[in-house]
């Protein structure tokens, strides 16, 4: 196997990449993003997509994120959805679907993630943003999920997936985490870094 081919499947793997070379299946570079139905029945070459890789780390950095900053999954989508905006009104609070918890933007305004920016009198007239928090939330969330930066293997006050004694969820958390950390960043990932 080619050098060329080799490096196709860094991503893969290590006992699914000893099988594919013991096989002596060709790895080939896929560019076109539209899929093909197979003619074959067995496959001569394995097909390598590149660049997909951003959120295959979100099970992971979901749920640290969640954890360290004691936040449900749907305040992490609205942060998300609102952040891109900057500035936002009540009409664009709105045009998100979220869980009938959040229907009111009061919510997110008394756990300190949405402040007020343009006081209009009323919340429909009024021009919001998201609070240094929340926009840290996002950020860190981006920054962990492109591998800028790692998650910290420390003790509870630095990773809240630490435990004295873990359960197998989090001895299985925990040694993701170390092998994560032990990883470089792709390219595709390096170029979203600020």
């Amino acid at each position: 196997m080619l050098n060329y081919q080799l490096k196709l499947l860094e991503k893969t793997p290590k006992h699914a990449k000893e099988i594919i070379i013991e096989t002596n299946i060709t790895p080939t570079l896929r560019k076109s993003k539209k899929f093909h139905k197979r003619k074959y029945t067995h496959p001569q070459f394995l097909t390598v997509y590149q660049g997909y890789d951003f959120l295959e780390n979100l099970v992971l950095v979901r749920k640290f994120i969640q954890k360290k900053y004691k936040i449900d999954i749907g305040t992490l989508e609205t942060l998300l959805f609102l952040f891109p905006k900057n500035y936002f009104t009540h009409q664009d609070y709105f045009e998100m679907p979220k869980p009938k918890i959040f229907n009111r933007i009061k919510y997110l305004i008394d756990m300190d993630m949405i402040c007020i920016t343009v006081n209009g009198g009323s919340m429909k007239k009024s021009v919001f943003r998201l609070t240094t928090k929340a926009r840290n939330v996002v950020i860190n969330f981006y920054q962990y999920l492109s591998g800028e930066e790692k998650i910290p293997e420390g003790p509870y006050k630095t990773n809240p997936f630490y435990s004295e004694k873990p359960n197998t969820m989090g001895r299985m958390r925990m040694n993701l985490v170390s092998k994560l950390n032990k990883l470089e960043p792709s390219e595709e990932k390096k170029s979203l870094f600020t």
